[in-house]
């Protein structure tokens, strides 16, 4: 179990949304069907966007029931190649190429106050600079995105199959 940096743990009476971005890079599929990464990289950020916020709150209020996380078949985890900072007033990500991927077996899963997403991006799927991360209600990103996480995970080679979970803490 990962455990976020003292700077991001609550002061009472706040409500607050912690994400962690978790990257396992492997070399190759065998290597990934082998579980085998060479290399596994942890971020925490903590932007949320005002537009997958809302659609959150519609949600517990009933005001929708379309277009949730919740199901692997209606949430992704995508990334691109901004390198913009984040802000909530973002609808998503930003880079001008972005791929999404759904939901590995059993994701997305909830633990406790904490929702994790994953997905796995195969050899041939953003070989490109991996910078920013989101989830997402749809494969292509139109839809709500509740939060934009910018940091700099190197370039996904042709050959490589990349991993990336996305989990949020409410507390």
């Amino acid at each position: 179990m990962f455990k976020p940096a003292a700077k991001y743990y609550n002061r009472p009476g706040k409500l607050s949304l912690k994400t962690r971005v978790s990257l396992r890079k492997y070399a190759s599929d065998t290597d990934f069907r082998a579980n085998k990464p060479y290399e596994i990289s942890e971020h925490w950020g903590n932007t949320g966007l005002n537009t997958g916020i809302a659609k959150l709150w519609d949600l517990v209020t009933g005001a929708t029931d379309a277009g949730y996380w919740g199901t692997g078949t209606l949430s992704y985890v995508g990334t691109g190649t901004a390198s913009t900072a984040a802000t909530a007033t973002q609808t998503g990500l930003l880079g001008a190429t972005q791929a999404y991927a759904s939901q590995d077996a059993t994701y997305p899963s909830r633990a406790s106050q904490t929702v994790t997403w994953e997905g796995t991006f195969t050899s041939l799927i953003q070989n490109a600079p991996w910078l920013e991360f989101t989830v997402s209600n749809t494969a292509t990103g139109s839809g709500e995105q509740i939060c934009r996480v910018v940091s700099d995970q190197g370039v996904k080679v042709s050959g490589q199959t990349w991993q990336l979970q996305i989990a949020i803490t409410m507390s």
